[in-house]
C-alpha cells in the first residue's frame, strides 16, 4: 500500500504544481545570487572619486598642455621600482605620480616629484607585483599644470 501511495502521488504531480516549484526554484536562486554578489568586494579606483569629477575641466587643460610637449615622460615598472624618464625633469617645480593597481587598492602607492637635474628618477617600492598598473603623473612646469597617464603591465 506504501508503494501504491507513492506512485500515486507522483502521478498527481500536474502543470500547476510544476510552475509553483519552478517559481520555488527561481526564488531560491535569485536569493543565491544576490547573496554571492553582495559578499563581493567592490573597490573604487579613487575615494575621492567625486571631488575629481568637479576637477575634470583642470585636468583636460592639463592633458591638452602634455600634448603640446616636443617629449613625453617614459615609465617603466621593473623589478622592486618605477623608472621614470624625462628630458625636462630639472624643470619640473613639483608635482605627484600615483601608482593604481585596479585589482588591489593596498598595492597603491604616490611619489612626490620636486626639482632636479637629473633626467631619470627612480623610486623604490617593495609593492610591485606582477599585474596591471596604472601609473599618473601630475606636475608644474612654467607656471602651467600638466597630467599625464599610462598603463603598465610587470
Amino acid at each position: 500500500m506504501l508503494g501504491q501511495l507513492n506512485s500515486t502521488n507522483l502521478n498527481n504531480m500536474n502543470f500547476g504544481k510544476g510552475i509553483i516549484l519552478a517559481f520555488i526554484f527561481f526564488g531560491i536562486f535569485i536569493g543565491v545570487l544576490v547573496g554571492v554578489c553582495m559578499k563581493q568586494e567592490i573597490n573604487l579606483t579613487s575615494a575621492d572619486y567625486y571631488q575629481q569629477e568637479l576637477d575634470y575641466g583642470k585636468k583636460m587643460e592639463a592633458v591638452q598642455n602634455v600634448n603640446l610637449l616636443a617629449e613625453l615622460p617614459d615609465f617603466q615598472l621593473a623589478q622592486n621600482k618605477l623608472i621614470v624618464k624625462y628630458q625636462d625633469m630639472q624643470q619640473v617645480e613639483d608635482g605627484t605620480i600615483q601608482v593604481f593597481r585596479p585589482s588591489d587598492r593596498s598595492l597603491d602607492q604616490e611619489f612626490t616629484l620636486t626639482r632636479d637635474t637629473a633626467t631619470t628618477r627612480i623610486f623604490p617600492s617593495d609593492n610591485f607585483h606582477e599585474g596591471l598598473y596604472r601609473v599618473r603623473m601630475n606636475w608644474m612646469m612654467d607656471g602651467k599644470s600638466f597630467f599625464i597617464e599610462k598603463i603598465l603591465t610587470r
